[in-house]
């Protein structure tokens, strides 16, 4: 059975709520038996602000790892461990900017998933990862990968990350192609995360992030179990 945890966080910056995020917490409950599935780790979106005061945000996966014999496992296997994240509509309400991730020998892609979704809107609604050279996947060690979108919609929708399995490209100019069924580890809701002005000046993209001077944070979680 696999258990995920939403947190719901509320961050307080200067005593004035000025971002939310929601956070789901994973548990492969038998992660011998699926490689794929990383042991643990969590789903959250962060609220990021842009020089022009227009929506951007990160969906966030980390802390997440693999246990020995998942290690093994993923070796002896013909496929790559794959992280996705997306937007559960593709409907033209966000668009993949660029990410970001500590897994080593990563490849990452942002691409448009009209070709299976067939929205054929040219918005960029799915960016993931895939580990290219398992030899340097270490077991119990965690990583973490930052999905950065433009919001190009009020309308609501689902952000969703999963796991799974991706083939190697059968060609020179070809790519790695998801293969199975990916396996859900968490979402939220990208409207809770603009419900007043935005909590970080950052680019995670680039790999720079500070917090305000003269503000502090305070975070409250409230945590229901799902089975």
């Amino acid at each position: 059975m696999k258990k995920q945890v939403l947190l719901s966080t509320m961050v307080v910056l200067g005593g004035v709520l000025s971002a939310t995020s929601s956070a789901w917490a994973w548990t492969n409950d038998n992660p011998n038996a699926n490689w794929s599935m990383p042991v643990s780790g969590n789903v959250r979106g962060e609220a990021l602000s842009t020089s022009s005061g227009s929506q951007r945000f990160q969906a966030r996966v980390e802390n997440f790892y693999w246990n020995s014999t998942q290690i093994s496992n993923m070796r002896n296997s013909s496929n790559y461990p794959t992280i996705d994240v997306h937007d559960n509509n593709s409907s033209g309400n966000v668009d993949g900017q660029g990410g970001w991730t500590t897994l080593p020998a990563a490849k990452l892609d942002v691409e448009d998933s009209a070709w299976y979704e067939g929205d054929f809107d040219t918005l960029n609604d799915e960016i993931e990862i895939v580990g290219t050279d398992k030899s340097q996947i270490q077991a119990d060690v965690r990583y973490s990968f930052g999905a950065v979108f433009n919001v190009v919609r009020s309308n609501d929708s689902g952000i969703i990350a999963y796991a799974g399995e991706s083939s190697a490209p059968i060609c020179s100019s070809c790519d790695y192609n998801t293969v199975g069924t990916p396996i859900f580890i968490g979402s939220f809701m990208k409207n809770s995360l603009f419900p007043n002005s935005f909590a970080l000046d950052s680019d995670p993209i680039n790999g720079t992030a500070k917090k305000r001077s003269n503000q502090t944070r305070t975070i409250i979680r409230i945590k229901s179990v799902l089975k």
